[in-house]
């Protein structure tokens, strides 16, 4: 049996899940803040609205969004 430390990220649109390895622990005032570090979520983004996105989810957020400011500057 093995055990692997890390963080499991789950999509709150799609459901995806992605694991993100421990890398190392940092720590600050002489240890008694410690916490752990992962490896880097890249293409993950956290929108206060929708909450975590995956890399596919988050990309089409990101086209809708600029998509509507384009349609309503242009609405004027």
């Amino acid at each position: 049996m093995s055990k692997q430390n890390g963080e499991l990220r789950t999509c709150d649109r799609c459901g995806n899940t992605q694991f993100f390895k421990c890398t190392g622990e940092k720590e600050r005032d002489g240890g008694y803040t410690r916490w752990n570090t992962f490896e880097d979520a890249v293409g993950w983004d956290y929108n206060r609205e929708v909450g975590d996105m995956c890399p596919n989810c988050s990309a089409e957020y990101k086209d809708k969004f600029e998509k509507f400011l384009s349609e309503f500057k242009n609405d004027k």
